[in-house]
């Protein structure tokens, strides 16, 4: 799974801290052609990406070139946190944006996985998937520290504090996901609690922002035996995405 749109708000165009004047203006026209109708496909999420990054040829090309796995089905997320309402146009750009990629990549990986019919390929594609996701937020989390930001945001905070807070937040959710997801598929997964406190070195008081509901049955893959990934054979014969 490349995350390179969620990417690019942390090391290149779409940094909040490098936003002049002339790119501002060019987010607030942007963020007034979106729709505020929730997706409900993969073609509306792309049209809702395409529209955000309209003055971007390089990023709207790539999402249509990865529109190639389409979807209908929307499964439900079983981790939720609550996100700060923005305060200003370029923070309602880069909320849009962030939340509905971030949903975007999930439905896509939920629904490109229910395809597979190979336990050793969909191990595969959710430890990818996990990998990647749990890079670029450790890469989020040593920045907020760098730029000694506040891990508490509100719509009082600054634009960067605020842009890289829901960016951890919603990489955060999305690595809870798509751990949850694959759950019955994967040997060893890292609790709420962990993840904080070890892999990310936050403090415990943030681990009370994860809300953890019961999902019903139909909205996971169906239960298989785990297995752990450790395939020996040529790489080039998994299927991925």
């Amino acid at each position: 799974m490349e995350l390179k749109i969620l990417n690019s708000i942390l090391f290149t165009h779409l940094r909040p801290w490098l936003i002049d004047s002339a790119t501002k203006k060019i987010l607030t026209t942007n963020i007034k052609s979106v729709t505020t109708n929730k997706p409900n496909s993969n073609s509306d999420f792309e049209t809702q990406i395409t529209a955000l990054l309209s003055y971007n040829t390089e990023m709207t090309n790539w999402v249509k070139r990865n529109s190639k796995i389409t979807f209908d089905e929307i499964f439900a997320k079983q981790n939720t946190i609550i996100i700060p309402n923005y305060s200003d146009a370029i923070s309602k750009f880069y909320f849009t944006l962030i939340t509905v990629e971030s949903e975007r990549l999930f439905q896509r990986h939920c629904n490109y996985i229910a395809t597979l019919t190979k336990k050793v390929d969909i191990v595969y594609n959710t430890n990818l998937a996990l990998k990647s996701t749990k890079a670029l937020l450790l890469n989020t989390v040593q920045k907020i520290k760098e730029m000694e930001l506040s891990f508490q945001v509100t719509e009082q905070s600054s634009l960067t504090e605020y842009v890289l807070g829901l960016l951890r937040i919603s990489l955060t959710e999305l690595f809870l996901n798509i751990q949850a997801f694959g759950n019955d598929n994967l040997k060893n997964t890292i609790s709420i609690e962990d993840l904080y406190l070890i892999d990310l070195e936050l403090p415990i008081s943030l681990v009370s922002e994860v809300n953890t509901i019961q999902l019903e049955a139909g909205n996971k893959p169906i239960n298989q035996d785990w297995i752990c990934f450790g395939f020996k054979d040529d790489i080039s014969k998994l299927t991925t995405y």
